[in-house]
């Protein structure tokens, strides 16, 4: 019997309609040419770039570790944001 191996949610979505991000990331490789790893590494550097451009663009915007939620809302978050 043939193991199953995962496929992450980015390398099951259509590769049709790439995002500018990602064609300026992998532009010494066509798409059909990643690997699914570097197709997940590009995927994840675009939302990357878009948070610290939220980040730097923003007088309110906060980054916050996953890892903290719930208890990093109520100890920082809504003290410092909705003040």
């Amino acid at each position: 019997k043939r193991q199953r191996t995962h496929v992450p949610n980015c390398v099951r979505r259509p590769q049709n309609y790439p995002t500018q991000d990602f064609l300026e990331l992998v532009k010494e490789k066509n798409m059909s040419e990643l690997t699914p790893e570097e197709y997940c590494a590009a995927h994840l550097a675009t939302f990357c770039k878009a948070a610290l451009y939220g980040l730097s663009s923003s007088q309110t915007g906060l980054l916050i570790n996953y890892v903290d939620l719930p208890n990093i809302l109520i100890e920082s978050v809504f003290p410092r944001h909705f003040h």
